[in-house]
């Protein structure tokens, strides 16, 4: 099964009270590229939420097969692979099929901006790009 999806939204506040900008996450998407040296795209082996211990193989759950940027909005296309936790992805995206249910796992440096009330990420090293569903950060609501 193939899935696409918006993976983040940049240059607007987000609900996690973040603001991401597009050149901090391009940035870290080409860092991303060298640490796996060849391309990323099927390389990059995501889970079902965030994970708080090493990768387990039977964790994962879809692939980055490719990324592309439409405006300030980073998409992926991802297979669901015949793993364990694949197989539990698959179903839940046939009952509730979304373009926006994947997310990234990241780590990095915010400052907070007192005047627009938000966390801006001023460096970023993305981790993974994880199934989030309805639990996923999107534009912030005014």
């Amino acid at each position: 099964m193939k899935i696409r999806s918006k993976i983040i939204e940049c240059d607007v506040p987000l609900s996690n009270g973040r603001y991401y900008p597009h050149f901090v996450v391009n940035d870290a998407l080409s860092k991303l590229q060298k640490i796996h040296q060849e391309h990323i795209y099927g390389r990059i082996k995501p889970q079902v939420e965030h994970a708080d211990k090493p990768l387990d193989v039977k964790d994962i759950s879809h692939e980055v097969r490719t990324l592309w940027w439409d405006g300030n909005v980073l998409w992926g296309e991802f297979d669901i692979l015949p793993t364990p936790k694949g197989k539990i992805l698959q179903e839940i995206l046939e009952k509730t099929p979304s373009e926006d249910c994947i997310g990234l796992t990241s780590s990095g440096e915010v400052v907070y901006d007192n005047d627009n009330k938000v966390y801006v990420v001023k460096e970023l090293d993305i981790l993974a790009m994880d199934y989030f569903g309805p639990t996923k950060v999107k534009r912030k609501e005014k």
